[in-house]
């Protein structure tokens, strides 16, 4: 099993370390709940070293990167990060991906650890595009907070120029204003790739002195299922389409319209103890109407929150569902799937 270059440094803090993608990586680090509000608080710190890193080197890079991706490239500026999806041929979800768009003959593009020789491979097979890994240390600081922290860790005097979704580079880093937390975020992608990561360890090691929490993938996912955002192998698959799942906004080219039979919601409950785990199944009366595919308690929401996809007709018509959680039928409300707003993300 790999690890990355931060294994140490949570394996020294206590960190409960699990398999995750192929990588050893911290599940929690102190507690689920105390990571969970400091980024919705204050600021965090996440280890992404596991993610994949792919540049494509090519004089027309732009242009055949634009003949693969869901998103329009061409209506976009260097320096833009864009999410966009990687789609098969009967428009099932491969995986989804930012794209950084460096310049004409240079893109980068980062996807999922468990789809990074999927996805290669199929740039290669299909387009005979070859993708380049790069980029073997990154964390995501996360949180109100994450801003100041890294204008004084990193010596930043422009990190104000930073829009929602762009980013600049720098000698020994990328930084990214994205983010899967809906919090001010931001994503750093060290390119020191000597086996001792000095300048990523040395950024580790300056964000704890001055007391940004480490944190680890279980609040990592609650965060981002309060606001909604899906997670590949869970909202997205090979056998979903963006039409189910209401990504739709990230199409923009010639797709033809799908008319769905399934819709991602959100489901919520007051009780703490109900939580839906994933394939768990959904009735209306005795009729079973779709699935869970991601269920946690928010501690911040403090109610149990799940996204799931329903019948469309049934999405569109009830207000209310049961889930069966471990033999038992527990009334969930239909509601949208941002459970979390954060107004000012883009600001």
């Amino acid at each position: 099993m790999k690890t990355t270059p931060f294994y140490e440094k949570f394996k020294k803090l206590g960190a409960f370390i699990s398999d995750f993608a192929g990588f050893k990586m911290p599940i929690y680090i102190s507690s689920i709940k105390d990571e969970h509000f400091a980024v919705r608080n204050n600021v965090g710190m996440f280890d992404i070293s596991h993610m994949a890193f792919f540049i494509f080197r090519h004089p027309n890079a732009l242009e055949r990167m634009n003949q693969v991706l869901a998103a329009n490239l061409t209506t976009k500026k260097y320096g833009d990060a864009i999410y966009s999806l990687i789609l098969n041929e009967k428009l099932g979800i491969l995986d989804d991906t930012i794209v950084y768009l460096q310049s004409n003959s240079e893109i980068s593009l980062v996807v999922n650890a468990a789809n990074a020789t999927k996805i290669k491979n199929w740039f290669f097979e299909n387009f005979e595009i070859e993708l380049e890994r790069k980029y073997g240390a990154a964390l995501a600081v996360q949180g109100p907070k994450s801003k100041d922290v890294l204008s004084e860790v990193l010596s930043l005097t422009d990190i104000d120029k930073l829009a929602y979704y762009t980013f600049f580079e720098k000698d020994n880093f990328i930084l990214a204003r994205t983010g899967y937390t809906a919090e001010l975020g931001y994503e750093i992608y060290f390119n020191d790739q000597g086996p001792k990561h000095t300048i990523a360890l040395e950024t580790w090691e300056n964000l704890m002195a001055i007391g940004v929490k480490p944190c680890g993938l279980a609040a990592r996912d609650i965060l981002r299922l309060e606001a909604g955002y899906p997670l590949y192998s869970h909202e997205l698959t090979e056998n979903i389409t963006p039409f189910d799942a209401g990504l739709t906004w990230t199409l923009s080219k010639n797709i033809n319209n799908q008319i769905p039979k399934k819709k991602l919601v959100g489901l919520e409950s007051p009780d703490r103890r109900a939580i839906p785990r994933m394939d768990d199944p959904i009735f209306i009366a005795n009729n079973k109407v779709g699935y869970i595919t991601s269920g946690s308690y928010s501690f911040f929401l403090e109610k149990t929150i799940a996204l799931a996809y329903l019948d469309r007709k049934v999405s569109d018509d009830f207000k209310e569902v049961e889930v069966q959680i471990r033999g038992r039928r527990i009334k969930f409300k239909i509601v949208k799937k941002s459970f979390y707003v954060n107004s000012n993300l883009r600001s």
